[in-house]
């Protein structure tokens, strides 16, 4: 029987890395989204919207 023990994966340490990130996104998932979400308004802002010093004031005439 113990072929059988062979088969049982072994701990090293691209199992732990692996399993650490995996964790960390599985905890962080929504902070992750919301950061993304976040980062594409504020380019999709600074690419559209223009804001000038004089944008409030009415025109003179």
């Amino acid at each position: 029987m113990s072929s059988i023990q062979s088969i049982k994966p072994e701990k090293d340490e691209a199992y732990e890395m692996g399993y650490t990130i995996g964790t960390f996104l599985g905890e962080n998932i929504y902070l992750l989204i919301a950061l993304v979400i976040g980062l594409i308004a504020v380019i999709f802002m600074w690419k559209y919207v223009k804001n000038t010093p004089d944008a409030g004031t009415p025109p003179e005439r």
